[in-house]
């Protein structure tokens, strides 16, 4: 019921799960993320622009600036939400972190800085301030700038946030293992110009520069990132058999024994959500329980292993 006390809260959670299941359709429908867009100005025409409503006018800012590519009505509905007297302090800050990203998009590393670190200042020991910290540390990185970013990562490491602590231990490692062999950091710095590429959505960019990397620095150890990143990105645009192809490539090479866990999951991903061979995504699965019983995606793919096989779903 409209009048009910929860009619809000459904409805926005109902529009939030249509929305992760648009964001995860490879490759993005825009028709669809437009429709969504509509459905949440309605919802917002329907409740108005309130301090209860904030959470709202945020996602929908996100779909402008990441899907529709619509960058001033985001930043405009996100300095609004910043501006709104009584607004929730979480909210607020969420806005503030989107709104640095999209600083970063356009090219003012500055601005977007400065409202990370502001996030950052405001909830220096919780999940907020460590996500603003993660960012600052991402903006360094995209900058070229190794040390600042390794000297924000290293707090990141022990956050009590695990998706955070994972995210920087993955980035630090990366920066570490590059700058070893590689110490002017040159590839690392071709490398970092294309995930900042990925970031603003450029991606038929990010891939010729990620082939012009691989030619450019043929065995070096960030060759079997370079290799994900692209598979990522093929399926992304819908190139489905190229990404396995390009998978296969890490997943076949026993010297890129770190990455083989991940490459391995992905391709059975592509193989049970794209491609819908499920007899291949189930024996894809396996290998990977049998193979990498240590791996972070054993009850993921544990789970889809016993879905494909017809497991009663307890």
């Amino acid at each position: 019921y409209k009048s009910g006390p929860n009619y809000q809260i459904a409805r926005q959670l109902l529009l939030q799960a249509r929305e992760a299941q648009v964001r995860d359709t490879y490759p993005v429908d825009l028709t669809q993320v437009r429709a969504l867009a509509a459905d949440y100005q309605a919802l917002l025409t329907e409740l108005g622009r309130t301090p209860a409503s904030a959470p709202v006018m945020r996602q929908l800012a996100n779909l402008y600036a990441f899907q529709l590519d619509d960058k001033p009505k985001a930043m405009s509905l996100l300095q609004e939400v910043i501006d709104m007297p009584r607004a929730e302090a979480d909210v607020v800050d969420e806005a503030k972190t989107t709104l640095g990203d999209l600083y970063l998009l356009k090219g003012e590393p500055w601005e977007a800085t400065l409202l990370y670190s502001q996030v950052e200042k405001a909830h220096p020991e919780a999940p907020l301030g460590y996500e603003a910290k993660l960012r600052n540390a991402r903006l360094s990185y995209f900058a070229a700038d190794f040390k600042l970013a390794q000297s924000h990562l290293d707090i990141l490491k022990e956050a009590t946030t695990r998706e955070i602590a994972n995210d920087a231990m993955q980035l630090s490692l990366l920066i570490q293992e590059s700058t070893a062999e590689d110490t002017l950091g040159l590839a690392l710095k071709d490398y970092s110009a294309v995930e900042a590429l990925v970031f603003q959505n450029k991606i038929p960019q990010a891939e010729t520069g990620l082939d012009a990397l691989l030619r450019k620095y043929p065995g070096h150890a960030l060759t079997d990132d370079a290799l994900y990143l692209k598979a990522k990105l093929q399926r992304r645009t819908g190139d489905y058999a190229a990404a396995v192809s390009t998978l296969g490539q890490i997943t076949g090479n026993p010297k890129y024994d770190v990455l083989s866990d991940d490459a391995l999951f992905l391709t059975a991903e592509i193989q049970d959500e794209n491609l819908k061979d499920k007899a291949q995504a189930q024996t894809l699965y396996q290998t990977l329980l049998t193979k990498y019983p240590g791996s972070i995606y054993v009850a993921e793919a544990r789970k889809r292993f016993r879905r494909l096989r017809g497991d009663a779903v307890q």
